[in-house]
């Protein structure tokens, strides 16, 4: 593949949002039911949590719902989910969210190794639809900021993956041409989509196996970049 420019996906590719995610959850569930008597336990709520963000992160990536809904309404839903409804204790449960997960620091098996092999070789960005405040912390607390020469938030762009803008963006700040970049994501559509939709070559991060074809490539563990890249 002959490409100057390597550009990642961030949560589900680099950073384990399943992993980190849960263990923000657990600790911020046992506070609440514990002051406030929820009967149903902790895989309860999380089960109905991962569907409702799912679909509250859908609905974002699609221009449905703005930023503030996306963050508070997913968790007054899950709370619901388990007879809980109660407004201000999920807003509260809501901001604690975004400042205890980006201080989780677990990340996908092989990322330093691989990433120490591809700054040598190429320029590094990120692309990512998260939220400013959150991606930044993610980053330097996993110790990724030195290997990345650019990271592009939505939010910054103005647009989210996978909008070709965000995509053309990091394209202008390289000056590469899109048949000399490689996107990387686990999302079939707002990773290996865009990133096609933008002329680009792409790979997807599959370490579930659960999907089939449509990417260029496909890998289910980010050491097998070095066998293509």
């Amino acid at each position: 593949m002959d490409i100057d420019l390597v550009i990642f996906d961030l949560d589900n590719t680099i950073w384990d949002f399943e992993t980190n995610s849960r263990e923000a959850l657990v600790e911020l569930y046992a506070e609440v039911k514990k002051a406030h008597g929820i009967e149903h336990d902790f895989h309860v709520f999380h089960a109905n949590y991962v569907q409702i963000n799912y679909k509250y992160w859908s609905d974002y990536e699609k221009g449905l719902i703005n930023k503030h809904h996306l963050r508070y309404g997913r968790f007054y839903d899950a709370f619901a989910s388990v007879d809980f409804h109660n407004k201000t204790i999920a807003e509260t449960v809501a901001d604690k969210y975004v400042t205890v997960s980006p201080f989780k620091t677990i990340v996908f098996d092989g990322t330093y190794e691989i990433l120490e092999y591809l700054c040598k070789k190429y320029k590094l960005a990120i692309i990512t639809n998260g939220f400013n405040e959150v991606v930044a912390h993610k980053i330097k607390n996993c110790g990724l900021d030195r290997y990345f020469n650019h990271i592009q938030t939505s939010e910054d762009a103005g647009h989210q993956k996978p909008h070709p803008r965000i995509f053309e963006i990091v394209l202008e700040k390289f000056n590469v041409g899109a048949k000399k970049a490689v996107m990387i994501g686990d999302n079939l559509e707002t990773d290996i989509a865009g990133g096609k939709n933008s002329g680009m070559h792409t790979i997807l991060f599959d370490p579930k196996k659960q999907h089939d074809g449509y990417a260029d490539l496909k890998i289910d563990h980010l050491k097998q970049l070095s066998n293509y890249i």
